[in-house]
């Protein structure tokens, strides 16, 4: 079997003027996040960001980045794609126009939010799953670029979309990959449930693990400061009751909040409506079928009572909420 390596090369005053460009506009971005009292791009994401070009620059072919919620995955991609695009090698500089950012997740508020956080140059071509099969003769004859997928575990089984529609551009050989000069670059919270097709690459694969800033508080600082506690059942009216008599007491003496609940039974939903009469709150429905247009608007004021917010099928992944006036949430135990 022969393997046909396809040479692409950009010209060298056209990787010079991209470099400039590229570096120009993460400069102009960085003054506008200090000017804010933030960073671009910080410490541990630019850590995790070379770690993972230099496995690139030694032959890997697929990089995943493992990241707890909150960490700063878009940051670390961003300097990712900032350092493969003015790579000093002109071999290993990857052209901007072949990047692609991908999400299992079926979310225009992804692309929105993971646009905002691009360079220019990088904005093109975001997509969420359900707009993906439009872009795939692009990934088809895609060379010399980069394939991002972000939240690579809801994409990862076999008949989903995004599986098929890589599956169809060949984008799972590893012949194939190499020999088109593309890098793969998968991002993932929950790294054990594609662990197995981590495997199938063997040596031409790598995991990054992009390490907490020294202020993050994830999962393991709530479960001690006892903010994560085992989701009660609300199939009786008494428990739904305690639910709401818990955060009706915690904030009694601040402003109004929103909890954001999932619920999985009709009669959960009638619970809960008769707790919201008995104890005066009030409810929206932010869903599929009874969308809150600018819900980034709404939290980022108090409510005037304490707010239920119905969001079924949204927000399990991807996400980042106006957090300042939340006051709990609830997920059913699956």
């Amino acid at each position: 079997q022969t393997t046909i390596i396809i040479t692409y090369k950009m010209s060298s005053l056209t990787l010079k003027h991209q470099r400039e460009r590229i570096c120009m506009d993460y400069r102009q971005e960085e003054e506008k996040e200090l000017e804010k009292g933030r960073k671009l791009v910080y410490d541990n994401q630019k850590e995790a960001a070379c770690e993972c070009l230099s496995h690139f620059d030694t032959g890997k072919l697929l990089v995943m980045l493992v990241a707890q919620p909150g960490t700063g995955k878009t940051g670390t991609v961003l300097e990712v794609l900032k350092l493969l695009t003015i790579h000093p090698d002109d071999e290993s500089c990857v052209d901007a126009k072949n990047i692609h950012i991908i999400s299992g997740m079926n979310d225009t508020e992804w692309t929105k939010q993971f646009r905002a956080k691009m360079l220019p140059s990088f904005k093109d071509n975001i997509h969420h799953r359900s707009t993906l099969a439009k872009y795939k003769d692009d990934l088809a004859s895609i060379t010399n670029g980069i394939l991002i997928t972000d939240e690579c575990h809801v994409a990862s089984e076999k008949n989903m979309t995004v599986s098929k529609v890589l599956r169809g551009a060949a984008l799972n050989d590893c012949n194939v990959v190499r020999s088109r000069h593309v890098r793969l670059f998968d991002i993932s919270a929950t790294p054990e449930s594609v662990g197995w097709d981590i495997e199938a690459w063997g040596d031409k694969a790598a995991v990054v693990r992009l390490l907490p800033g020294l202020s993050y508080k994830g999962f393991q600082v709530m479960i001690e400061e006892e903010r994560i506690k085992q989701a009660p059942s609300l199939t009786n009216y008494e428990t739904v009751k305690e639910w709401f008599q818990f955060f009706q007491d915690r904030y009694k003496d601040s402003s109004k909040k929103f909890f954001p609940i999932r619920v999985q039974k009709i009669e959960w939903m009638g619970n809960i409506r008769k707790a919201i009469a008995e104890f005066g709150w009030s409810e929206i429905r932010h869903d599929s079928e009874s969308r809150v247009l600018d819900i980034d608007r709404v939290m980022s004021s108090p409510p005037a009572s304490h707010t239920i917010i119905f969001i079924k099928g949204f927000w399990r992944a991807s996400k980042r909420l106006i957090r300042t006036h939340v006051g709990g949430s609830y997920e059913y135990v699956p």
